[in-house]
């Protein structure tokens, strides 16, 4: 199957109301994220797909049933209310798993006791060892550390890059504090966007507005600084720059 048709099944897949998304070899993250989000739009009950998924099975507990003295374990026919939710949740999850991997990883989790337990071991077939999984996020963090706008990048520019590492970074759950985030996308600014850097952290909390609400405050000073740049250029009688920089604009 082509790279093209791949994706499109793919996104197939994802927008599928009645199977699960289908997992394919070296697509594990964005295939668990798709997954996740299938058991989302399962309303009626996605609070228990997702705890069995999350937490583990109903655990059978000893009782004494009605009519009788003497204990015993309980069995599926012996459940109601929540507990039988979680118990025919934890099925339905299993079953979901079982048909959205390859043929090849099969055989490797179906024996698995709980879905919580297929889960984890699917993703350590697709996702490698726990030595590739240290490469990537090693990989991923010094990507973060040296992010940086280009020098004349428009604004735009730098967000919509910021933004797929970002995006990368939670797919591997990798999570930053918000202040941490806000910081690293206002320093990675060229000199010229300074003086409003300051302003953003006089009118915005970094603790608190998400590294969005500094682009969108930020967008309004553009024209400010496409002008500073304008006369930086002129001033260095680079013609060819200049005309680079008015077509970029």
């Amino acid at each position: 199957m082509s790279t093209s048709k791949t994706y499109q099944q793919s996104l197939a897949d994802a927008g599928s109301e009645n199977r699960p998304p289908m997992l394919e070899r070296g697509s594990y993250i964005p295939w668990a994220s798709r997954f996740r989000r299938y058991l989302n739009r399962k309303r009626d009950n996605r609070k228990w797909l997702l705890k069995a998924l999350d937490e583990g099975p109903y655990e059978f507990k000893n009782f004494v049933p009605e009519g009788s003295t003497i204990p015993r374990l309980q069995t599926a026919e012996d459940l109601e209310g929540d507990d039988l939710l979680l118990h025919d949740a934890e099925m339905e999850v299993m079953n979901m798993i079982l048909l959205s991997i390859p043929n090849e990883i099969y055989n490797s989790v179906d024996a698995c006791t709980s879905a919580k337990d297929m889960w984890k071991r699917v993703e350590r077939l697709m996702r490698g060892t726990i030595q590739n999984k240290v490469d990537r996020e090693t990989r991923f963090t010094n990507e973060f550390d040296q992010f940086v706008a280009e020098p004349g990048e428009a604004l735009v520019s730098v967000y919509n890059r910021f933004a797929q590492l970002m995006n990368d970074l939670e797919r591997n759950n990798m999570n930053f504090p918000t202040v941490t985030i806000n910081t690293k996308f206002l320093n990675s600014l060229q000199p010229e966007w300074l003086k409003y850097v300051t302003q953003v952290r006089l009118a915005k909390r970094l603790t608190v507005d998400s590294f969005d609400d500094l682009f969108d405050y930020l967008q309004q000073f553009e024209k400010l600084v496409n002008a500073s740049r304008t006369k930086k250029l002129e001033k260095s009688h680079d013609p060819l720059a200049l005309v680079v920089h008015t077509g970029s604009s």
